[in-house]
């Protein structure tokens, strides 16, 4: 049984590759002729020298002249490759990817490795500052110097719509645009406006202020607070257009029925020319202080002329009515009538013009109620006469008559 050194430069190849013997081997000192010529044998070990990559491997089979040899990389660290990373020719070794990369493109900080138009190369850092920028396909990254540019107010207002700006310059930490007062948003939420004024003096402190300038012409209109509620159903819970409180406590109110309520007083607000404060209502009747300082209250129209009648109670005969015609004031009733009405005065009535009663005929006299006074038109005696006696109709004297409790008498 023999053995030999073998001393054979290998390429590289891949685990268990099988590297054919090229042709008889010579075995030193075997032979018919003795002493050191060629001759035959069996090889049982091949033993590799050189740079240490291979291990030693037992041949397959027996080898005589020729045969097969499996030769087995060594083991490698982790993350390593083998080759030559010197720089010039050199036996194969492991070495690790970042010495492959410094040795074919440096090993300077800061370099970048990039693909050019016929290899990879190496872009070496740029000025402290700066910025690595792309030219876009088919162009080589570099480094470009970016300005700072300089600071600016906001030119722009905030609106609904957005501002698509071009101006190179860039809005400080402290600045802010204005909001624009053309805006016209719609709220879709509750929108709480929260102030405290701590103020001591003055009286022009608001919560909230609408103030509108109007410079209208011809028959245009304009209303500085619409509130339109579109109310499909509501619940059972009280239903308010307006609702003004105080701690909780609503002092002023406008139902989505239109009903008006208020804690304490009403100030009225101008309605009709020369009133200083007024309540006016939907049909066009007024109940207004002409002046702030002279005591006088009144009711009116619109136009501030007349009066119909006010109606004290209700609106049928069974209630009392007053009704003005310009300088006459008649007591009848709320349903129009002009003859049923009568005034009780608990106490002296004086008058600074002539008092007129109700004129009647006999026949007509009304069921009197005792002490009343009217006169009749037709009486057949004299006011002389007639003084306490029952009357007797049909005649041509007028005369006053009172009711005693029985009957209509001349007075």
């Amino acid at each position: 049984m023999k053995s030999f050194l073998l001393s054979l430069i290998l390429p590289i190849c891949a685990l268990g590759q099988s590297l054919p013997l090229p042709g008889p081997i010579n075995v030193p000192g075997q032979g018919g002729g003795g002493g050191g010529g060629g001759g035959s044998g069996t090889v049982t070990s091949v033993t590799f020298t050189g740079d240490g990559t291979v291990l030693s491997s037992t041949p397959s089979s027996a080898v005589t002249t020729s045969g097969t040899v499996t030769a087995t990389l060594n083991t490698a660290a982790a993350n390593t490759i083998l080759g030559n990373d010197t720089g010039s020719t050199a036996a194969p070794a492991y070495s690790s990817v970042s010495a492959y990369l410094d040795n074919a493109f440096g090993s300077a900080q800061g370099d970048i490795l990039y693909r050019g138009s016929s290899g990879w190369t190496v872009l070496t850092p740029g000025s402290s500052g700066q910025v690595l920028a792309t030219q876009g396909a088919s162009a080589n990254p570099h480094y470009i110097t970016v300005s700072g540019g300089t600071s600016g107010n906001p030119t722009a207002s905030i609106g609904l719509a957005a501002v698509n700006g071009v101006a190179s310059t860039y809005m400080t930490s402290d600045s802010a645009p204005a909001l624009s007062q053309a805006i016209v948003p719609t709220w879709t939420g509750l929108h709480t406006f929260s102030v405290t004024d701590t103020s001591s003096s003055g009286n022009t402190h608001y919560g909230a202020e609408i103030a509108a300038t109007i410079n209208q012409t011809s028959t245009a209109g304009f209303t500085d607070l619409y509130i339109n509620r579109t109310q499909t159903a509501a619940g059972s819970g009280t239903q308010y257009l307006i609702n003004a409180a105080l701690g909780g406590t609503s002092k002023f109110s406008v139902s989505n029925a239109g009903a008006v309520a208020a804690v304490g007083n009403i100030t009225g607000y101008t309605f009709a020319a020369a009133a200083a404060a007024t309540i006016g209502f939907s049909s066009g009747t007024q109940l207004y202080e002409p002046s702030s300082t002279n005591g006088i209250l009144e009711i009116a129209n619109y136009a501030n002329t007349s009066l119909t009648r006010i109606d004290l109670g209700g609106t049928t005969s069974s209630f009392v009515a007053l009704q003005p015609s310009g300088t006459t004031l008649t007591i009848g009733t709320a349903d129009g009538g002009t003859s049923a009405g009568s005034l009780t005065v608990s106490g002296i009535l004086t008058g600074k013009g002539p008092i007129v009663s109700q004129g009647y005929t006999v026949g007509t006299l009304p069921t009197g109620t005792t002490g009343a006074i009217v006169y009749v038109t037709d009486s057949t005696q004299t006011m002389t006469a007639a003084i306490g006696s029952t009357l007797t109709g049909g005649g041509s004297y007028t005369i006053p008559v009172f009711y005693d409790g029985a009957a209509w008498r001349g007075l």
